[in-house]
């Protein structure tokens, strides 16, 4: 399965308010989608199902190793499934992160020894997510591309970030194939997703190119966060001639 989430956290309900919920707005202001369970699953949903999916849908599993985790019986099961994909991969898959004494966490799971284990309290939630982030190259650069999902067709998003102290609208062109896309954002630390539609089943990349600076992640489907700033950007689209486009590529 092709990951499309960044990162799912796995931690003890106990722990959620001083690590899980720092952790989730630490990456998110680093543009790295997580995985929680108050913001993804939803009243009447299955609680297996939910988990199961985004455990097998992130790139990266973190476990928020304090002694509740330790001592649950559900953390353990999702450390268990976590760890048969990493085992099975080629790429890294866990991030174990120590809240609890490290001789404790390695004494409850032996098998955490071989991996790189940071502690909560040397790194905090800053640490541990721009680490993350690290790995995931979401650095701020001025060019970017992506290929959508050739079958996929419908929704897909554009999500961008500025730097803490924006200056003046950042102007940003989206290229695709024959047709562009230009306008003025105002692009600071809170993200700003734009939203179109993919109406053909095809593999064109898209291009996204800034005067500054900016982070950009790619998605299809509804926009990653209801609460973030969402544009349509269905009309306004001109072909590289400078014809008006009436149809989307």
């Amino acid at each position: 399965m092709v990951p499309v989430i960044d990162v799912f956290i796995s931690h003890a309900s106990p722990d959620k308010e001083h690590y899980a919920r720092p952790l989730h707005e630490a990456l998110r202001r680093r543009m790295v989608s997580a995985w929680i369970d108050e913001a993804q699953i939803q009243p009447g949903d299955s609680l297996v199902e939910s988990i199961g999916r985004g455990l097998a849908q992130a790139r990266y599993v973190v476990l928020l190793l304090s002694d509740a985790f330790l001592q649950r019986q559900w953390t353990s099961k999702e450390l268990g499934v976590a760890l048969n994909r990493h085992i099975g991969s080629s790429d890294t898959v866990v991030i174990p992160v120590a809240i609890a004494d490290r001789e404790r966490v390695f004494a409850r799971y032996p098998l955490l020894q071989d991996l790189l284990c940071p502690s909560w309290d040397e790194s905090g939630a800053d640490g541990i997510a721009a680490s993350i982030s690290r790995r995931l190259r979401r650095e701020p650069d001025r060019w970017w591309t992506h290929t959508y999902n050739e079958t996929h067709t419908g929704d897909v998003w554009v999500r961008m970030q500025g730097s803490e102290t924006p200056r003046e609208p950042v102007e940003v062109t989206l290229m695709w194939g024959p047709i562009r896309y230009t306008a003025l954002f105002d692009l600071g630390p809170e993200p700003l997703s734009l939203r179109t539609q993919k109406l053909h089943a095809d593999a064109e990349p898209l291009y996204v190119v800034a005067d500054s600076p900016v982070v950009v992640t790619f998605g299809e489907g509804p926009a990653p966060d209801p609460d973030e700033r969402v544009r349509a950007i269905d009309e306004g689209w001109v072909r590289v001639s400078g014809a008006p486009v009436t149809r989307l590529h």
